[in-house]
């Protein structure tokens, strides 16, 4: 087995993650989606801890540049930072994949 990573995840990625669930849960009342979706959204952060690496990097060339790398979950993108020294990964944002969320970062 190889070297797990810490996982943290920003007071911002907490905050947009609940916004999607609000969103999903309240605005399209679809409780039972907005559950389903946060379970994948969860399952996929959580297994940051192996292999971070095998995610791609951020298809937006400023945030590559800075080392973001992303997670595809339905139509949201969860973007992350490695820190290879201290061997954390750090979930910086969550947006839909609509959103020009390059700007936000």
């Amino acid at each position: 087995m190889g070297t797990k990573y810490k996982v943290k995840i920003t007071s911002m990625a907490f905050n947009d993650l609940r916004e999607i669930y609000s969103y999903i849960s309240s605005t399209l009342s679809a409780e039972e989606a907005a559950k389903n979706l946060m379970k994948k959204i969860d399952n996929a952060i959580t297994s940051l801890d192996e292999m971070p690496h095998r995610h791609n990097l951020s298809l937006d060339q400023t945030l590559r540049e800075k080392g973001y790398r992303r997670i595809v979950v339905k139509n949201y993108v969860i973007l992350f930072l490695i820190d290879e020294k201290e061997k954390i990964v750090t979930v910086s944002r969550a947006f839909h994949g609509r959103t020009d969320y390059a700007k936000y970062i």
